[in-house]
């Protein structure tokens, strides 16, 4: 019985060695998933802080049209008042 306990211990020994192998492999995934997953966030905020960047100067950019449009407006009726007057 001495030969079928040898391989017995040997197949259990390689068998846990397998099992660590595979848990050890297991955890590797898991990290670079975790570190893409993370990657992939911070992908997204960097791209949500230039949409709402992007955003910004747009409605800056429309403010100042509008208030540009109003100057423009004023000044033909004032215009407009000065040659009613003469």
């Amino acid at each position: 019985m001495g030969l079928f306990d040898d391989a017995k211990s040997a197949a259990e020994k390689a068998g846990k060695k397998i099992g660590d192998v595979a848990q050890d492999a297991k955890n590797k995934a898991t990290d670079v998933v975790d570190d893409t997953m993370k990657k992939a966030d911070d992908a997204k905020d960097k791209l949500g802080d230039k949409v709402d960047e992007a955003k910004a100067k747009g409605n800056a950019n429309a403010a100042q049209a509008r208030e540009q449009a109003t100057e423009v407006k004023n000044n033909i009726k004032e215009h407009v008042r000065a040659k009613d007057e003469d």
